[in-house]
């Protein structure tokens, strides 16, 4: 085998690495942590998500509710009117 020829073998980095962001040095534990907080805020923002839904859902409902007695209110009204109207005449 020739001296000058490259490793067939590959070289793996290593779990520490530098991060060029922050200037320290990133580590497994460190990324584990990072992680763990990333859950944990995803699991937040899912919950007030679902708070936010559900709570846009009633919201929902009760506007239905009031649209509809609305409406009901302005036939009543409308209909006070005619016979006020036709008892005038």
């Amino acid at each position: 085998m020739e001296e000058d020829s490259p490793s067939p073998v590959q070289t793996v980095v290593s779990h520490t690495s530098y991060c060029a962001h922050d200037g320290e040095s990133t580590t497994l534990i460190s990324v584990q942590d990072e992680t763990n907080a990333l859950i944990n805020q995803n699991k937040s923002l899912a919950d007030c998500y679902q708070y936010l839904l559900t709570s846009f859902e009633a919201l929902e409902k009760h506007l239905k509710v009031v649209q509809e007695c609305h409406i009901k209110d302005t036939e009543d009204l409308q209909d006070q009117i005619t016979t006020v109207t036709t008892q005038l005449q």
